[in-house]
């Protein structure tokens, strides 16, 4: 694997932000025209919505001329999104990606697969939101507010209970099998519970917010 590059000022602004419980990361395909608020991370293509010298940029390049504050390798086995990931630091409890979702369906899902790992290697709770469609939580307990469709998507197998206002409960916990529909096309109208060993996926375009419960 190609060493990864150095940056002073990525790890300046990173150490400055080091404390900081929510981080944005802006990807290519993202198409809001707005300032971000620190902490943000522009990566690649995604660098074109930077606006002056806010946050800071990485990625190989391949869909970006813009240059880099830290310039990968294009030769590398890893994403510009599993990188940025892993700059993040442990004590993050919340992440927003935006365009992520869209354009080449194996980015698409490669990007889900990252957060997944991602999630499985936090020590806290941490929920990352992919262009508020999806929500992915790791492990523990969680309280979400949903009006309307929701999924609950596995990656890996898992013990799964779900109970509040949903018209399908899952409650006592089942084993969710990894990609399987049985979490499909459920209804909420508020206040739903999840409790799960293993990060989870949920899709909705209705999620209101989403908060760990001690």
């Amino acid at each position: 694997m190609p060493p990864r590059e150095h940056s002073a000022t990525l790890h300046a602004y990173l150490d400055a932000h080091k404390e900081n419980p929510r981080f944005a990361v802006v990807g290519p395909l993202c198409a809001i025209h707005k300032r971000f608020a620190d902490p943000v991370i522009f990566v690649d293509g995604g660098s074109i919505r930077r606006e002056g010298n806010e946050g800071i940029c990485v990625g190989d390049g391949d869909s970006s001329t813009i240059p880099m504050d830290m310039q990968l390798d294009p030769q590398k086995d890893f994403s510009d999104l599993s990188f940025a990931l892993d700059l993040l630091p442990e004590g993050v409890k919340e992440v927003t990606l935006d365009g992520f979702l869209g354009g080449r369906r194996d980015h698409e899902l490669f990007n889900l697969g990252e957060v997944f790992h991602f999630l499985c290697r936090r020590d806290s709770p941490c929920a990352v939101f992919f262009d508020r469609e999806i929500a992915a939580v790791t492990k523990g307990r969680w309280r979400l507010a949903i009006d309307g469709l929701f999924s609950l998507m596995a990656v890996e197998k898992s013990c799964v209970n779900l109970s509040g206002d949903c018209e399908y409960q899952i409650n006592p916990s089942q084993e969710v099998t990894p990609l399987s529909s049985f979490g499909l096309s459920n209804i909420a109208n508020g206040e739903i519970s999840i409790e799960t060993n293993n990060p989870i996926f949920v899709l909705s375009e209705n999620i209101q917010s989403v908060l760990p419960v001690d």
